[in-house]
């Protein structure tokens, strides 16, 4: 039996069409946290995906009809991710046409209760040094993101947004850090085992696995008091720290979205037109 649901954002309503339980279920869960429970389901909507079950597990495809906004998905019926990702990139590619600039990086809110931004190059230490924060303040520090963030300028303070997303931790870095004497890290070890080991050699903790563990301290955003861009150095060089003006923060930002939020960085972002290279 088949199934209809509405995901309500803060500010995007998303009417799922023909869908399996399990689906809407994988899906409610995955997303708790960002979306409305209670939500008026006579009310309009701005999309509407519609499931269309196919027999062949290995297909993934979609046809977008943006005039009608509807979005129609040919997947098999037990491919509760495939239509979890449809969701999740529809949120983000409405937040790039909104103007929010968009970017890799992770966040946190720290003990004063604001958001601390880290960017960088791949293996440059952004998931080390978040989890590590989060673990060592205990009860005093909150989560946002790992993988994506946008941000937009509220009455004149930019607030940072975070959208859920699996966190993925090299299995050489938990070792690494555990014998350079990291305790904190010794604390993930109970929820870490095989079965959240992929063949990339992560293991990956979902949204509200690591809700859980965190006891609640997920946030969808916060205020930003400051963004930290780390880089990849030789151990045999010396490390300069310096602080960006304003601008060139903002020219940053944008060469990232540029980069990696564009049609031929991957198939997701065909979903509908998005011309990343105008943004204001």
């Amino acid at each position: 039996m088949n199934h209809n649901k509405i995901f309500t954002f803060n500010d995007l309503k998303i009417k799922l069409i023909n869908a399996q339980k399990k689906n809407i279920d994988f899906c409610t869960q995955y997303f708790d946290g960002y979306i409305k429970h209670q939500v008026d389901e006579d009310s309009l909507f701005d999309w509407t995906i519609q499931i269309n079950n196919s027999s062949d597990r290995t297909r993934e495809d979609w046809k977008t009809d943006e005039k009608n906004k509807c979005i129609k998905v040919f997947c098999h019926k037990d491919n509760s991710t495939f239509i979890m990702r449809i969701i999740r990139s529809l949120k983000i590619l409405e937040d790039i046409k909104s103007n929010k600039l968009i970017f890799k990086g992770s966040c946190i809110v720290a003990k004063d209760g604001f958001g601390v931004v880290v960017m960088g190059p791949r293996r440059s230490g952004k998931t080390s040094l978040i989890l590590s924060y989060l673990l060592k303040e205990n009860d005093q520090s909150a989560f946002i993101s790992n993988s994506i963030i946008s941000l937009a300028k509220i009455n004149n303070h930019y607030q940072a947004f975070g959208y859920p997303m699996a966190i993925g931790i090299r299995s050489y870095v938990i070792d690494s850090l555990i014998n350079k004497g990291n305790v904190e890290f010794q604390q993930l070890l109970p929820i870490i085992d095989d079965k959240h080991q992929r063949e990339d050699k992560r293991y990956y903790l979902n949204p509200y696995s690591l809700k859980k563990y965190l006891n609640g301290r997920v946030l969808t955003s916060a205020p930003v008091k400051a963004i930290v861009i780390l880089k990849n150095i030789p151990s045999n060089e010396t490390i300069e720290i310096k602080k960006l003006t304003s601008d060139e923060v903002k020219i940053l930002l944008k060469r990232y979205q540029s980069k990696y939020f564009n049609k031929n960085n991957g198939s997701w972002y065909n979903l509908f037109s998005v011309d990343t290279k105008h943004q204001q």
